[in-house]
């Protein structure tokens, strides 16, 4: 019984490590989706764990957090991120718009202060894509 358990436990880790080690293409391709897709009308930030330059492409097992501010619907965007979401990918995203943004509560003050723009569409910071 310990031999099968052993097997089984090597199996895990070996797939858990296969999976971690893909995890740095599945971000890159997924944000280059997103932006190809909705980026002329949005702002795509990375913040929480990943919201640090150094381990926004780590094999680290982080999910992805993001905050799109777009002038589109918000159901719409949320829509297509849900369809171009990699299976595999643990994300949580808050979609906001334009307007809501510029309200400046205290949650997205926060969001902010660890965070990566990506895109930004709507010229919010005055910056290009990032790559």
């Amino acid at each position: 019984m310990e031999k099968k358990s052993s097997n089984l436990l090597k199996k895990y880790l070996k797939s858990r490590k296969k999976v971690l080690s893909e995890r740095p293409v599945k971000i890159k391709v997924f944000l280059e989706e997103i932006i190809r897709e909705i980026g002329d009308a949005s702002t795509i930030i990375v913040f929480g764990g990943r919201g640090d330059p150094s381990k926004l492409f780590s094999t680290e097992p982080r999910d992805l957090d993001l905050l799109i501010i777009t002038r589109s619907d918000k159901d719409y965007v949320e829509e297509k991120i849900s369809r171009l979401r990699p299976k595999g990918l643990t994300l949580d995203v808050i979609v906001i718009n334009i307007n809501e943004y510029r309200e400046q509560n205290k949650l997205l003050k926060k969001i902010l202060e660890k965070s990566i723009i990506i895109h930004d569409g709507l010229m919010i910071f005055g910056r290009e894509t990032r790559k």
